[in-house]
C-alpha cells in the first residue's frame, strides 16, 4: 500500500461506504462475546449492544445499528464474565456449539483498491491524482501519498457478489472520469514506465516530513496495493487472530502478484512491490501478542524511538484497525483482474472466520517463526504461482498449485458455510490454470513495448463484465484444480 494515512482520513465508515440493509444475501457465524457494561439492576449477562461497525452483538445488523456508539465495548474472549469480574470456567465446546449457542457476529467484508494514474497515450506514470479527485466523490476515492497513485473505498458487503458489483461499478467511475482527461488507471502493484516527473507528494505536511525523513524510500513508493478489512468481534480477538491466520497470507499474496516490472525492467520476481514495501521499518509479519494493550504497547514503543511517526505507519501483512472493529489484509498487490481481488478477499474472511473461532475456543496456536514468514513472503514474491511456496503445514517448499490447495481443504469447511465454496473453487482453479496476473503480464513483455504493456493492464482493470464466469486461458487439468 502506497499511502501514509493520518488517523482522520483513514478512518473505515459504514456511513461512508454504503452499508446496504436490503442485502438479501447475509449469513453469520459465532463466537463467545460478554458485555463488560455493568448490569446492576440485573446482575446477569445480556446481549450488548451493537456498536457503530461492523459488529452485531446479540441482535441483526440494520442500517439503524451503525448509528450505535459501540462504547459498551462487545469481547470475545472463549469465557464468560460475570458483573463481579469472575472467570467463569471455560467450555468444552465445539465450533458448531459455538455457532449454534453464542451471540452473532457477521463476518462482512469490504475492499480498499489503489490505483496508478498514467497517461492513455504514452503509458507513462503521471502526477495527477488530483485532477481526478476533482471530478470524483470524495467519500469513496481518495488520494495517497504519492501523486500519482489514487485510492478507492468499496461498501462493506456480505456477499462476494455483491463487493465484485461495488468494486466493477468503482472501477467503471474511475475509468469514466480519467478517459475525459486522456488518462488512464491501473491496478497492479508496479508499473514499468516512471519518469523522473511523475514523482512528487501530496500538499500534507505530514507527506512532507516523511519525504524529508526517509528520502528514497519515500520517492520510490510507486507502487500500489489492495487491501482488505473483514469484521471481528473486537480489538483483543484481532489481536489474538493475526499469529494463526499470518502464515497462510503469503499464499494469498502469490494468488495476488501482478508486480514483475521495475523502472523499465523485468525484476524477475511476481511482485517486486512487496520487495519495495518491505523496507518500511514496520513492515512484515505481524508478531503475537496477548491483547489489544500489549499490540498498542508495542506500537507505543516504535513511535517513542522516533522511527516511525505515528500508528498509521504500522506497515505489517495485517493489523487490527484503529478505528473499526475490522482485521485488515495488507500484504497483497493491486490486482488487474476483479474476480483476483474478491477471490482474496473471500478467503481472508474464511482466515479471519476460523482465526476467531480458535481464540474463541483457546485452540493451540501452532509457533512459526518470525524469520520463516518472512522467507514464506519472500519465496511468493519471487515466484507467484509459478514455483514453489512455502506450506504452512509442513513448513517446507511444494509446488504453488499443491499449497494452494491445502489452502483450500484448510477452509473448506468455513467457505462452505458461507455459501461460497463452489465459486471460490473454479475462480481459483481458473487461477491457476492461467497463472498469476505476473505470468501473464510477462509473457505479453515478451514481443510489445511497456506501452503495449501498460495499456494491457488497463484493458485488465476495465475489462470485467457484470456477471462473473471463471474463464481460464489455459485448460483445467489435474495437475492445476483444487476441487477434488
Amino acid at each position: 500500500m502506497s499511502k501514509f494515512p493520518t488517523s482522520k482520513k483513514r478512518v473505515f465508515r459504514a456511513d461512508r461506504i454504503g452499508y446496504d440493509a436490503r442485502d438479501s444475501s447475509l449469513r453469520s457465524l459465532r463466537i463467545p462475546c460478554t458485555c463488560r457494561r455493568r448490569l446492576s439492576a440485573t446482575k446477569e449477562n445480556k446481549p450488548c449492544p451493537p456498536p457503530d461497525f461492523p459488529l452485531t452483538c446479540g441482535v441483526a445488523a440494520s442500517a439503524d445499528d451503525l448509528s450505535m456508539s459501540g462504547r459498551h465495548g462487545c469481547v470475545a474472549t472463549g469465557q464468560f464474565r460475570g458483573t463481579s469480574g469472575r472467570k467463569a470456567r471455560p467450555s468444552r465446546r465445539t465450533v458448531g456449539d459455538i455457532r449454534k449457542e453464542q451471540r452473532t457476529v457477521r463476518f462482512r467484508m469490504g475492499v480498499e483498491e489503489e490505483f496508478h494514474v498514467v497517461d492513455a497515450e504514452t503509458g507513462l506514470l503521471v502526477p495527477e491524482a488530483p485532477v481526478l479527485l476533482d471530478d470524483l466523490p470524495s467519500d469513496r476515492f481518495t488520494g495517497e501519498f504519492q501523486l500519482g497513485v489514487i485510492e478507492s473505498q468499496s461498501g462493506v458487503h456480505d456477499s462476494p457478489a455483491a463487493l465484485r458489483a461495488d468494486l466493477v461499478g468503482t472501477r467503471r467511475t474511475l475509468d469514466k472520469v480519467a478517459s475525459q482527461r486522456g488518462l488512464t488507471v491501473v491496478a497492479a502493484g508496479t508499473v514499468p514506465l516512471v519518469p523522473a516527473s511523475s514523482r512528487g507528494f501530496g500538499p500534507d505536511i505530514r507527506y512532507t516530513e516523511m519525504a524529508g525523513e526517509y528520502q528514497a524510500l519515500a520517492d520510490e513508493q510507486l507502487i500500489c496495493g489492495a487491501q482488505v478489512h473483514v469484521d471481528v468481534p473486537d480489538r483483543d480477538t484481532a489481536v489474538r487472530a493475526m499469529p494463526r491466520l499470518s502464515p497462510w497470507l503469503p499464499v494469498l499474496l502469490a494468488l495476488s502478484a501482478s508486480s514483475p516490472f521495475w523502472q523499465g525492467a523485468d525484476t524477475g520476481f511476481a511482485s517486486w512491490r512487496t520487495m519495495v514495501w518491505q523496507r518500511w521499518p514496520s513492515a512484515g509479519p505481524a508478531g503475537t501478542y496477548a491483547s489489544a494493550a500489549e499490540y498498542d504497547a508495542a506500537v507505543d514503543d516504535l513511535i517513542r524511538s522516533g522511527v516511525i511517526s505515528d500508528a498509521g505507519m504500522i506497515y505489517t501483512d495485517v493489523r487490527p484497525s484503529a478505528h473499526q472493529k475490522t482485521l485488515e489484509l495488507r500484504i497483497c498487490d493491486a490486482c488487474p483482474d476483479v474476480d483476483t481481488v474478491v477471490l482474496v478477499a473471500v478467503l481472508f474472511r474464511a482466515m479471519v472466520v476460523d482465526a476467531c473461532e480458535a481464540v474463541a475456543r483457546r485452540a493451540p496456536l501452532r509457533p512459526v517463526t518470525h524469520e520463516w514468514l518472512r522467507a514464506a513472503t519472500w519465496r511468493a514474491a519471487r515466484s507467484g504461482l509459478e514455483g514453489d511456496l512455502l506450506d504452512p503445514t509442513t513448513l517446507e517448499p511444494a509446488p504453488a498449485h499443491r499449497v494452494v490447495c491445502s489452502m483450500l481443504k484448510h477452509l473448506r469447511p468455513t467457505l462452505t458455510a458461507f455459501g461460497d465454496w463452489h465459486s471460490v473453487a473454479a475462480a481459483t482453479d481458473a487461477l491457476l490454470a492461467s497463472g498469476s496476473a505476473a505470468r501473464r503480464l510477462r509473457t505479453a513483455a515478451f514481443d510489445s513495448s511497456w506501452r503495449e504493456v501498460v495499456g494491457l493492464l488497463a484493458d485488465l482493470t476495465h475489462a470485467a463484465e457484470d456477471e462473473y464466469e471463471p474463464r481460464p486461458s489455459a485448460p483445467i487439468t489435474e495437475a492445476n484444480t483444487c476441487v477434488a
